[in-house]
Formats: structure tokens, sequence, C-alpha cells
């Protein structure tokens, strides 16, 4: 997958990486040894839609490629309901996972940006990785600085529980 153009500001000062990882993945994906991979494995696991398709033109038996998504939620019913112990009042958004570039955590801070002040929000952060010190920086600049939790890197069961209690699991990732 490589970065939508509307979202390519975003990936402004990793163009190089990009542009690399771009470059890699069109000679990898087009040589011999990957198609003789794919077509002898007994099932491919992908993370996405866009990716399923891509993976499974290049196979002669497209049906053993299969979407297999990580987001770390054990049971789905946790969507069902927000439970009603959470002391925040307004609307609450939930981002996990590593702090990088790629993640889209700018601009989900932008698209905040855009919420009118009188709304009554707020966004916690899990996890941790190499961006995240430019992200708490970034976000003390922000008119909704108060706003923001950083959890940090948080136990599984502590994430479960925010699942539980947030309003909406956000994970704007660029690609």
């Amino acid at each position: 997958q490589e970065v939508p153009g509307a979202l390519v500001s975003y990936v402004q000062a990793h163009r190089k990486t990009e542009k690399l990882r771009s470059i890699l993945n069109r000679v990898l994906t087009s040589s011999p040894e990957y198609r003789y991979s794919l077509n002898h494995a007994w099932k491919v696991y992908v993370s996405n839609e866009e990716t399923r398709q891509y993976v499974a033109r290049k196979m002669t038996n497209p049906s053993r490629c299969e979407i297999l998504t990580e987001v770390g939620v054990g049971d789905c019913d946790v969507f069902k309901q927000k439970k009603d112990s959470m002391e925040f009042q307004g609307m609450t958004f939930l981002w996990a996972g590593r702090m990088e570039y790629r993640k889209g955590l700018e601009f989900l801070f932008d698209v905040l940006d855009r919420l009118p002040l009188e709304m009554v929000w707020q966004l916690i952060l899990c996890g941790d990785g190499s961006e995240k010190e430019r992200y708490m920086q970034l976000v003390r600049e922000k008119k909704y600085s108060d706003r923001v939790i950083f959890k940090g890197k948080i136990p599984y069961e502590e994430l479960q529980n925010l699942y539980e209690q947030s309003d909406v699991f956000v994970f704007p990732s660029l690609r």
C-alpha cells in the first residue's frame, strides 16, 4: 500500500523511506520467488481488503489468501455498548498502536483542530514509539492539549477496559 495523494503531506519528512518502500514492493512482488512462495503457501494472511486483492491477483489459488486483522480486541461485543462506569461524560476517542509517522496521528490532530471548541471530548492515546515525543510536543501546542491523554504502553486488560469505555476507536493510518 502507498499513502494516498491527499495525505502525502504527512510523510514529507519521510519521502525517501516511502519512495524506497514503494520501489522495493514493486521489485519484490514481481519476482518469481515471490510468486512461487505465494503459490506454495498453505495460507497467506493479510491485514486488509486492499492487500488481499493485490496479493490474490498474483496467486493461482486466491482463495488461500485471507484477511486476519490484529486490532487487540478479544471480544467484538466490547463495541456494542459503552460502559457507564466511565467518569468522563463527553465523547471519548481511543487510539492504540505504535506511535510512528505512518500511523497518522498528526493527521488525527489536524482533524481534531476542526472540532468546535464547545464540543466536549477527549482523546486517549495508548502506545509508544519513535514519534511519541514529537507527538507530545505537537499536542502541547494545540488549543485542545488538555483533552489529550498519553497513556503509553499499557497492559492488555487495561486496553480492553478502554475499548469498552470509549465511544469511538480511531485509527487514521496513512496506508
